[in-house]
């Protein structure tokens, strides 16, 4: 028996996502929408929001640093290794990692289009 087609928003998402994980994401984004008024009124709730908040920024900071710094050194061995052996590494990787970006810039496109909050 054929499997059911599959929406065109499970399709944007990628195969990845099923029809369950779709509906707690969207019932997930559609919570945090409803009792943000709640949060953001209440000085109590305000408090822990802004804490949960700078938290969050400075470990993303964090996060992106350490990326950043293992990026440069990774491009810096390459280059070393480029110009010991006279051949470019990753050649064939790098082409095919600029068509999946543009894929996955689609993707993202599609999905703002109907979660834009």
């Amino acid at each position: 028996m054929p499997s059911p087609p599959r929406h065109i928003m499970l399709q944007a998402l990628g195969s990845g996502y099923t029809a369950e994980r779709f509906v707690l994401e969207s019932l997930r984004k559609i919570s945090a929408r409803i009792h943000h008024g709640v949060l953001t009124s209440s000085h109590q709730y305000l408090n822990i929001v802004e804490q949960l908040r700078t938290r969050c920024m400075d470990t993303v900071e964090k996060l992106r640093n350490n990326v950043g710094f293992n990026l440069a050194g990774l491009k810096l061995i390459r280059r070393q290794i480029e110009e010991q052996n006279d051949v470019i590494l990753f050649a064939d990787a790098t082409q095919k990692l600029t068509s999946n970006e543009a894929k996955k810039r689609k993707k993202r496109k599609i999905i703002s289009c109907y979660f834009d909050y």
